[in-house]
C-alpha cells in the first residue's frame, strides 16, 4: 500500500491508518455552524447540541443518540468545526449521505490526514483537468472518497 504522495508504507503504518479509520467512522465533521452567542461554556455547548440535534433532525432520519458534540480549532472569526460522535457508523453514513447543504453549512466524515490528503489530491486534479478544456469528466463521492469519473458520451 502507498499513501498519497506514492511512498511505500510499512505494515504498522497501515494498521495505524486503519484503526484511526474505525476510531473516526462514528465521528461526523460539521463546518460553518455558527458559533452560540450564550455566555457560559456549559450554555454554548447545549446550543450546539441542539443545532445539532435540528440539522440531523432535518435529514429526516429520526432519532439519533448523539454522544458528544465539541468545537475543535481555535476562536476566530469563522465558527469553528464541530465534531459530533454518534452511537454507530452506520448512522453516520446516513447522515452524510443524505444531509444536503444549507445556508452553506456542511456535513462530512470525520477522516484521517490520509483521506483528506487523498481527498485534496484528487479534488484539485479534477479542477485542473476542467482548467484544460476536459467536458466529459466529473467528481463522484464513493463513501465520501472522491474519484474523477470519465463519462461516456452516448
Amino acid at each position: 500500500m502507498k499513501n498519497p504522495m506514492g511512498h511505500a508504507l510499512s505494515d504498522g503504518k497501515i494498521l495505524e491508518e486503519v484503526e484511526e479509520r474505525q476510531f473516526r467512522s462514528h465521528n461526523i465533521i460539521i463546518s460553518n455552524l455558527p458559533e452560540s452567542q450564550e455566555e457560559s461554556n456549559e450554555k454554548k455547548a447545549a446550543d450546539d447540541r441542539n443545532k445539532v440535534v435540528n440539522l440531523i433532525s432535518a435529514t429526516g432520519i429520526g432519532e439519533t443518540e448523539i454522544l458528544k458534540t465539541v468545537r475543535i480549532g481555535k476562536i476566530s472569526n469563522k465558527p469553528r468545526l464541530i465534531k459530533v460522535t454518534l452511537s454507530s457508523s452506520v448512522i453516520v453514513r446516513e447522515i452524510v449521505t443524505k444531509y444536503q447543504t444549507r445556508n452553506g453549512i456542511y456535513v462530512n466524515r470525520d477522516l484521517t490526514k490520509m483521506q483528506q490528503d487523498v481527498a485534496y489530491k484528487t479534488r484539485k486534479e479534477f479542477k485542473e483537468r476542467v482548467n484544460k478544456g476536459e467536458k466529459n469528466i466529473s467528481l463522484k463521492y464513493y463513501n465520501s472518497v472522491p474519484k474523477n469519473v470519465t463519462r461516456n458520451n452516448y
